[in-house]
């Protein structure tokens, strides 16, 4: 990547200003992680910026969310 995807930078944004932030699989998938290998991508990509990330489904996997935080330590 060679721009920060808008999506990256209101995460990034979130996690200094709160230490945490959710957003939906889907959209990540789509928009910026697509193809094979897209969840071993967002999960590289959060530990190169201090993060962690966790997938929570509610009623469905079509409303899976990433719960990102900062990395501890």
């Amino acid at each position: 990547m060679t721009t920060e995807h808008s999506l990256l930078a209101s995460i990034r944004a979130a996690i200094g200003a709160t230490g945490t932030c959710s957003q939906h699989w889907g959209v990540l998938r789509r928009e910026v992680f697509p193809g094979e290998g897209s969840w071993l991508g967002l999960k590289a990509w959060c530990a190169e910026n201090a993060m962690e990330c966790d997938l929570a489904y509610t009623q469905s996997s079509k409303s899976a969310e990433v719960q990102f935080r900062k990395r501890r330590g």
